[in-house]
């Protein structure tokens, strides 16, 4: 799979090219009715990625996944399942700002090489007692990611170490969890749940000076204390949540009603925690995570329903979620004792409020219509403003006919503006880059499956071609700033699939 760079709809070129190869292999065995396994290798090869408004492009990334699940039916009283699920992930991905363009001066060669590997595994029971279906288990997960920056003054000579952005990073999880059904009628169900997680976090290379002459160099120890007062390679967390969910149903079994009370609590990752990115020249560029942040507390409230019958369906809901020790990307406005404006970390009050709806009119078995709509409302509690990084209301409209071996339809999708935003360095975090305007774009697309087993796709997207950016950031794993990029004008599209 190759892309090359794309235009805008003004018909600027946007630097996006790639290239692309992927392939996997599967492989089954079913010795009776009761048993499966399943074993799967997946490899991905992306190569020449140009990243448009970022510091550095990607020569290449490798990522090999190998994973093994079996399922087992029990008889074993209320045992009626035992599944298990072990998996392995190898990742390798190179960044730097001279392979794929020229490097903004003679000494200012720098590339950061990385590495992320994952080991994760479960295993799941199911079991039936009366009234009551409940599955169980335990899960394991293991992340290591380390990163080095890396400055020199020719392509060649790129060997002083400038940051070790993840400084042998390893973030381990293990979970317990159950989660239980209870049939109180043919028509009405209570759900519980309960997960307790033990977290371990370590940075094994905290402690190592870079070697690059240039500027001030410090360790990711070195940062962690100057912006946090003090520094620390291992934390364990003990985090526990849980629910608990009403579901009745309605119109003979078509619809459903339902309410959910939630609490969740999500681990700060490898860059929240251990990053440490030395600006040596511009201290407003360090990029420094907290080793000491509290885990983000989700106690959430959700009311929702849906119903589907021949002409109709719909769903929809409505949650509100209060956060405590929200993790707020931010700045260092004098967290320091200098306020230099540098990227941190920190733990904040916070709540977000959404809805999601949909609507499906079915005219006919080949004729369908659609429509839906998605709203966020964020807000920074503690420094009264707006959560950044959070997606306007959007809406679409869609429209699609399919035959047995064809079909075409098309799509409308209407973006309001973004104006609750946290756009100031010297304030606030600046994450948003701007207040986006609203948009509205039409895809086109159609399919064709021929006899013999071939499939071909084909569309239009942006058919009108509009200028527009979405408002949510191109993300960049070392990269501190942040980029807005507008995307591709009209593009003409076709991909074939063969089965067999």
């Amino acid at each position: 799979d190759n892309s090359e760079h794309y235009k805008d709809g003004d018909g600027h070129k946007v630097r996006s090219a790639y290239e692309m190869a992927t392939g996997n292999v599967m492989l089954g065995w079913t010795p009776d009715d009761e048993t499966r396994v399943e074993f799967g290798y997946e490899a991905n090869d992306t190569d020449d990625v140009y990243f448009a408004g970022a510091g550095m492009d990607s020569p290449y990334t490798q990522h090999d996944a190998y994973r093994l699940k079996f399922d087992r039916g029990l008889s074993f009283g209320a045992l009626q399942k035992v599944s298990g699920r072990i998996s392995y992930s190898d990742l390798k991905h190179l960044m730097d700002n001279y392979s794929l363009r020229t490097p903004p001066s003679a000494t200012m060669y720098k590339k950061a090489p990385s590495t992320s590997d994952t080991l994760s595994g479960r295993l799941d029971f199911e079991a039936s007692h009366g009234n009551f279906l409940t599955n169980f288990g335990i899960d394991y997960q293991s992340n290591k990611r380390d990163a080095v920056r890396y400055r020199g003054g020719s392509p060649t000579n790129v060997i002083e170490s400038q940051s070790f952005l993840w400084p042998d990073a390893r973030l381990q999880t293990i979970g317990l969890y159950g989660e239980s059904e209870w049939v109180m009628s043919d028509n009405r169900r209570m759900k519980f749940g309960l997960r307790y997680d033990h977290v371990r976090a370590t940075a094994d290379k905290a402690y190592r000076t870079p070697t690059d002459p240039m500027g001030t160099n410090l360790s990711a120890s070195g940062l962690y204390t100057f912006y946090y007062g003090r520094s620390s390679t291992s934390e364990i967390e003990n985090n526990i949540g849980g629910l608990v969910r009403f579901e009745q149903d309605y119109l003979q079994g078509k619809g459903t009603f339902y309410t959910t009370l939630s609490r969740s609590v999500r681990t700060a990752d490898a860059t929240e925690r251990y990053m440490a990115g030395n600006g040596n020249a511009n201290e407003s560029k360090r990029w420094v995570g907290n080793p000491f942040i509290d885990p983000e507390k989700h106690h959430q409230i959700e009311i929702g329903t849906r119903f589907k019958t021949k002409s109709w369906g719909f769903d929809s809901n409505v949650y509100y979620n209060r956060i405590s020790d929200f993790i707020l990307r931010t700045r260092d406005h004098g967290a320091s004792g200098t306020g230099n404006n540098a990227n941190i970390y920190k733990n904040v009050s916070a709540y977000l409020i959404g809805s999601e709806m949909s609507l499906n009119r079915y005219w006919t078995d080949h004729l369908v219509s659609g429509a839906s709509m998605a709203y966020v409302y964020g807000e920074n509690l503690k420094e009264d403003r707006p959560l950044a990084q959070i997606p306007p209301l959007e809406v679409s409209v869609t429209t699609d006919y399919k035959k047995s071996n064809w079909g075409v339809g098309g799509k409308v999708l209407m973006v309001n503006n973004q104006s609750r935003v946290d756009d100031t360095t010297s304030i606030g975090s600046g994450l948003d880059v701007r207040k986006t305007s609203g948009f509205s774009v039409t895809e086109l697309h159609g399919s064709y499956t021929f006899d013999m087993g071939a499939r071909i796709k084909f569309g239009v997207d942006n058919l009108f071609d509009k200028t527009y950016a979405k408002h949510m950031n191109l993300s960049n794993s070392f990269d501190a700033n942040q980029v807005q990029v507008k995307e591709p004008g009209r593009s003409i599209w076709v991909t074939m699939d063969i089965m067999f």
